[in-house]
């Protein structure tokens, strides 16, 4: 079981029982659900099946429904078209699509509005970069730089256009309306610019939903995100490093840069933090991807991510399950390596000084001079099972939570292994802990474990340690 979690996005591509359950087996942690594409009912039957696999194979699977937000795209596109280098093409919210007239539907009312003739629009991450050539209110002509095949809702960027459209439309309300009924675990909202777009999801959720409310998760993707990043980092429960518009959005070159911020911020706020898009591109259409997509992957994990993102690989690509083992692969390497050369933190790198911290500390560094075969987490909210797992330890970590909500939660967090139990005191839960991890063969008689949990009666932290 590797340490960093492996999130797959559902598609065509996966869109049965056998392929949900082999991304599960193949070591995916968490399923996304991109609102941009497909509708209500073909994610619920993405859901059934998650939960069907979940229950067949013993394994936690999260929930992650993402938010289209505020980003510009293309309309709908029944047959792909070919966009060649040199041609004049047509963009416009009435348009229908067509390679003969050279007509591209796009769902922005006000385009020509936005645009400034010989300024930049791009297509599919960028893929496809067009010059303005003249405009009108609502419609532009374009001739075409850099060509290729654009499909259906694929994303468009105007550079340097920040707009005034809502970071939740309408859409997005109703998407998440029918994302709270269906109880999933983590709601990603796209195109974050401030913390308060943070806020205003969470109050909505609250309105929503009385308790047990998904974790809220900041993608960040806009120049003024990285310049509030911040802030929104500490309102949020989780942040996601969306690549492919930061590239856009910024040059490229500052990228890898900003990651790294990123990574570091998320590290001293002990939030959790997924790299995403593109991470295994080349195995959209071929077995194998590129040395290049490997150490991308790596580097990342190297730099402290808590999971890392399959977007197109898994919902459309032609290789799901081995672009997912191979993820699996990477990470198994890197993690061994890491592990080795002990690549955990202390709370001083983190700028901490609580008396919650140095104690998760002092536990970790206990588990190594005892060599416990692992820590394990007695938790209700997982608030402390997530403070260990940004301090890296070098033992796994098993969480045992009472509540099946947290349970599925707890699969965003590094090196944490989430098991339901049944019990809430904590001396049963103890035993149960142990039964548990007996009867899975993750321990045997005389391993040590050290139990972490909160004395309600003494109204402190304490721990125990178990010969198994």
């Amino acid at each position: 079981m590797n340490r960093t979690k492996i999130i797959c996005t559902a598609g065509p591509s996966v869109a049965s029982q056998s392929k949900i359950e082999n991304l599960v087996k193949s070591g995916m942690s968490i399923l996304r659900l991109n609102c941009s594409h497909g509708d209500n009912k073909t994610r619920e039957e993405q859901i059934a099946r998650v939960r069907k696999a979940e229950k067949k194979l013993g394994k936690p699977i999260g929930i992650m429904i993402d938010l289209q937000g505020p980003k510009l795209r293309v309309g709908d596109i029944p047959k792909p078209l070919m966009l060649h280098s040199g041609e004049t093409w047509k963009l416009g919210p009435h348009l229908e699509p067509s390679e003969k007239h050279k007509t591209i539907p796009i769902g922005f009312k006000k385009l020509g509005l936005a645009v400034s003739v010989g300024g930049r629009i791009y297509m599919d991450d960028g893929l496809i970069r067009t010059q303005v050539l003249k405009k009108t209110v609502d419609e532009v002509w374009v001739k075409i730089i850099n060509g290729g095949q654009l499909e259906s809702r694929k994303g468009l960027n105007i550079p340097y256009y920040k707009g005034d459209l809502p970071v939740l439309s309408k859409k997005d309300k109703d998407d998440l309306k029918w994302a709270l009924s269906q109880n999933v675990d983590f709601i990603a909202l796209s195109f974050v610019r401030s913390a308060n777009d943070i806020n205003m999801l969470k109050k909505l959720i609250d309105k929503n939903i009385d308790e047990h409310t998904p974790l809220v998760i900041a993608k960040i993707e806009k120049p003024e995100a990285v310049e509030n990043l911040q802030e929104i980092v500490k309102v949020s429960d989780g942040v996601l490093v969306a690549r492919g518009d930061l590239g856009i959005e910024l040059s490229l070159p500052r990228v890898p840069v900003v990651q790294k911020q990123i990574i570091e911020v998320c590290r001293k706020e002990q939030k959790p933090v997924i790299v995403a898009t593109q991470m295994l591109d080349s195995m959209r259409y071929h077995p194998i991807p590129t040395r290049a997509e490997v150490s991308d992957v790596a580097s990342a994990i190297y730099a402290g991510a808590d999971a890392v993102m399959l977007t197109g690989e898994t919902s459309a690509g032609k290789f799901p399950i081995e672009a997912t083992k191979m993820l699996n692969q990477i990470a198994h390497e890197v993690e061994a390596h890491m592990i080795q050369k002990t690549f955990r933190k202390m709370p001083k790198d983190f700028g901490l000084a609580s008396y919650r911290d140095a104690f998760i500390f002092n536990v970790m560094q206990m588990a190594d001079d005892i060599q416990a075969k692992a820590i394990v987490m007695l938790t209700r909210r997982g608030r402390l099972t997530k403070v260990l797992s940004k301090l890296h330890p070098k033992q796994p970590v098993y969480s045992l939570a009472a509540n099946h909500y947290y349970y599925r939660r707890l699969t965003l967090y590094w090196g944490v292994y989430p098991i339901e139990t049944n019990h809430k005191l904590a001396g049963k839960r103890i035993k149960e802990g142990v039964a548990k991890l007996r009867k899975k063969s993750i321990v045997k008689k005389g391993d040590r474990l050290i139990f972490v949990f909160w004395d309600y009666q003494s109204d402190n932290l304490n721990m125990k340690i178990v010969e198994c």
